[in-house]
């Protein structure tokens, strides 16, 4: 869908998302397999003052605001004619709070959906006099917005996954493992401005520790298992404002690191993660843990030294932008100078 990016030499730029991605496609076909990946994105729509469309929360209400049914449904319809297949759409857990969702693909596509999808959405928000975001975190109170990614392997046409019932089997069981193992330096890639930090919070929907379980939405991977083609490893951790690309290239060097290991996921997690998360590694609660988790890491080694070295200038050089502004990384309040820098650009 998208364009590539070459170097002056006409090589594939080893800094370009898509190149990042690509060669972790090719990784996981070394080892036999094809990724499928979906997204789920949230975001907010509000009035063209940045307010809140709705005072209150009404989750999959088809009522309130009937309204703004109209605006996404022309939402809707757009990805349609770009070609990315919708499925259903709901507002969430925050005032103003949508999702709409869109079927699996292959990853590039489903990366390339996924930043034509948020375009989509803030042209059409634009167009109807409203606005939109995916900044992470808007505001203090309300949810933050999220995108968690679904990830399985295909062979032959078929999942891979697909015979798990009770538990992931010998395949799903090693790739879920190594996206365990490698989560604090995915973290930089999920939450790649200091603002992502805020949403790792207990009861937001977005994990606080590394944890698996099954239905359960207070672990960071949530499994599905004894839905045969449907079984998948859904990663809960990305804010909305992540780069699809870079996310899911990490997910996928993470599991085919997994892969490759052997890793074990151990015990699944059961209960309430957030109020009992037992010995489980809390994840980095700030920019510069991110930092700090990602650097020097197998997973920056596998996404190329050349990439690596840039994103992390790049995090760091926004880490000292927010402090300059006087935010805090570390407190839960959002600050005027973050929804300035990233309401409009999220």
């Amino acid at each position: 869908m998208f364009s590539v990016s070459l170097d002056p030499s006409h090589e594939l730029h080893p800094i370009a998302p898509r190149t990042v991605l690509q060669r972790q496609i090719e990784r996981c076909e070394v080892l036999g397999y094809s990724p499928v990946v979906a997204t789920e994105m949230e975001f907010y729509l509000c009035e063209a003052d940045w307010s809140h469309v709705q005072s209150h929360i009404q989750y999959s209400s088809l009522t309130d605001r009937g309204d703004i049914e109209a605006v996404l449904l022309d939402m809707r319809l757009a990805m349609i004619d770009a070609g990315i297949p919708v499925e259903s759409s709901n507002s969430e857990y925050g005032p103003g709070q949508i999702e709409i969702n869109v079927a699996h693909a292959d990853a590039m596509t489903t990366a390339d959906n996924t930043a034509l999808y948020k375009s989509i959405v803030k042209e059409i928000a634009e167009e109807t006099g409203l606005k939109a975001t995916f900044m992470p975190k808007p505001w203090t109170e309300p949810s933050g917005s999220g995108m968690h990614v679904h990830t399985s392997l295909s062979s032959g046409g078929e999942n891979v996954f697909a015979p798990s019932h009770d538990s992931p089997n010998e395949i799903m069981a090693p790739w879920l493992g190594g996206q365990l193992d490698n989560a604090g330096a995915l973290s930089l890639l999920g939450s790649p401005v200091p603002n992502g930090y805020k949403r790792v919070r207990p009861y937001t929907f977005a994990p606080t520790h590394v944890h698996w379980g099954l239905d359960n939405r207070s672990v960071m991977c949530r499994c599905t298992v004894g839905a045969g083609n449907a079984n998948r490893v859904e990663y809960r951790a990305p804010g909305a404002d992540a780069n699809p690309y870079l996310m899911i290239a990490g997910l996928l060097a993470a599991g085919a690191d997994g892969l490759e290991r052997g890793a074990d996921p151990g015990p699944m997690s059961v209960g309430d993660k957030y109020d009992d998360p037992g010995d489980a590694v809390p994840l980095p609660a700030t920019a510069a843990d991110g930092i700090a988790a990602y650097k020097g890491s197998a997973l920056a080694a596998a996404l190329g030294e050349e990439f690596s070295t840039n994103f992390l200038l790049m995090v760091n050089a926004e880490l000292e932008k927010f402090l300059e502004a006087g935010c805090d990384p570390a407190g839960d309040e959002v600050s005027d100078p973050e929804r300035e820098r990233y309401l409009e650009f999220a």
